[in-house]
C-alpha cells in the first residue's frame, strides 16, 4: 500500500477517485466530465426613433408698430396719454405751440376777409355797369344816344365783369392759403397713426420738437404705438433644418416669463435668406391662444415635433417646460 500526499492508494479504482478529487479541488474539470457550452447572446433589436425635433429661440415682436413723429416743429404744451394707454387711430396724443404758425393762420384769415370784401365791391360795380349798359342800349335804340356812348358803356361793363372774376380768383387763392395755414395749425396736435397701446413714451412737456424729416433723420421719436392683439414670435433655428420647414407648420412655444404655460403656434413666414455668421434662418411664428400678459421683447423657446416616416406612429406633442 502506497501513501501519496493525504490519500492511501489501495487499488486502481481508488487511485482514479483520489486523482479526480485533486483535479476538482484545483479548479479543473474531471477528464470524463462533459464540457459546458458557452452561452450565445441574441443580437440587440434596432429601435427606430418615432420622431425628430427642431428647437430654437427668439423673441415676441409686434409686427404692427408705429413710431410717432410731429409733422412740424414746435414746443410741447401738453401730453394727453400715458405709457400703457390704449388709443384709437386719430386720437390726440400731444399738443404743441409755434407762434409763427398761428400768426400765419391769422394773417391768412385776414386775407380771406379782404378777398371777400373785394369780391363784394366788384359785384356792386358790375351791377352798376350793367344798369348803365341797359339804359344806354335802350336810348341808342330810340336814337337818343350815339353809338359811341353805348360802346363806352359796354367797355365799362366788361371791365367790371373782369374785375369780378379776378376778385373770385383772389378769394379762392386766399381760401387755399387759409386751408394750408389751418393744416399747419392742426399739425401742432399730434394724433395716433394707428390703434394700439403706447409702448414707449419719450416726450415731455416743454420739449422742443423737430419736424418729421429732421426727427426721422436723427432717430428721435415722441412715442411708439403697437398692436398688442396681433403679436408674433421671431425665432432662429439651425439652417440645416430648413428642408423640414414649411408655411403653416405647427409647433409648441413657451415664454421664459410663463414657463408653465406652453402654447401652440404656426409658421407664418420663413426668411428668404440665411444668417451666414450664425448659421440660422429666421421664422415669423403666429401664436395660437398665448398666455395673457405676453408682451413684445419677451424671450421664447420653440420646438417642432416632426414625424419619422419609418415610424408606425408618432406623438406630435412636445413639452417645453422641462
Amino acid at each position: 500500500m502506497l501513501l501519496i500526499g493525504a490519500a492511501v492508494i489501495s487499488g486502481p479504482g481508488v487511485v482514479r477517485l483520489i486523482s479526480d478529487s485533486l483535479n476538482t479541488s484545483a479548479g479543473q474539470a474531471p477528464k470524463d466530465a462533459p464540457l459546458s457550452q458557452p452561452q450565445q447572446t441574441a443580437p440587440a433589436a434596432v429601435v427606430q426613433p418615432t420622431h425628430s425635433e427642431i428647437t430654437g429661440s427668439g423673441y415676441v415682436v409686434a409686427p404692427q408698430m408705429a413710431a410717432v413723429y410731429a409733422e412740424r416743429g414746435g414746443r410741447i404744451t401738453g401730453i394727453h396719454v400715458q405709457l400703457g394707454d390704449v388709443v384709437a387711430a386719430g386720437d390726440p396724443l400731444l399738443t404743441m405751440d409755434e407762434t409763427g404758425i398761428r400768426f400765419a393762420a391769422e394773417e391768412a384769415q385776414l386775407v380771406v376777409t379782404s378777398a371777400e370784401l373785394s369780391l363784394a365791391a366788384a359785384l356792386i360795380s358790375l351791377g352798376q355797369a350793367e344798369t348803365v349798359l341797359n339804359r344806354q342800349t335802350a336810348l341808342n335804340q330810340r336814337g337818343v344816344v350815339a353809338s359811341e356812348r353805348l360802346e363806352d358803356a359796354k367797355t365799362v361793363f366788361l371791365s367790371a365783369a373782369n374785375a369780378v372774376e379776378q376778385a373770385k380768383a383772389n378769394q379762392d387763392k386766399a381760401n387755399l392759403a387759409l386751408r394750408v395755414a389751418e393744416d399747419r395749425v392742426a399739425d401742432l396736435t399730434v394724433r395716433a397713426p394707428i390703434a394700439g397701446t403706447v409702448t414707449q413714451l419719450s416726450a415731455h412737456v416743454g420739449d422742443a420738437v423737430l419736424d418729421r424729416i429732421d426727427a426721422i433723420h436723427d432717430g428721435i421719436g415722441l412715442m411708439t404705438i403697437a398692436r398688442m392683439d396681433r403679436l408674433a414670435i421671431d425665432a432662429d433655428v439651425a439652417e440645416k433644418t430648413i428642408a423640414e420647414l414649411r408655411h403653416g407648420l405647427a409647433g409648441k412655444a413657451v415664454l421664459d416669463a410663463f414657463p408653465d404655460q406652453p402654447f401652440s403656434f404656426e409658421v407664418q413666414n420663413i426668411a428668404p435668406k440665411v444668417n451666414a455668421a450664425r448659421g440660422t434662418v429666421e421664422l415669423r411664428l403666429f401664436p395660437v391662444e398665448p398666455p395673457q400678459g405676453m408682451r413684445p421683447g419677451m424671450a421664447a423657446r420653440i420646438r417642432f415635433i416632426l414625424p419619422n416616416p419609418d415610424s408606425p406612429s408618432t406623438n406630435h406633442s412636445g413639452d417645453l417646460s422641462q
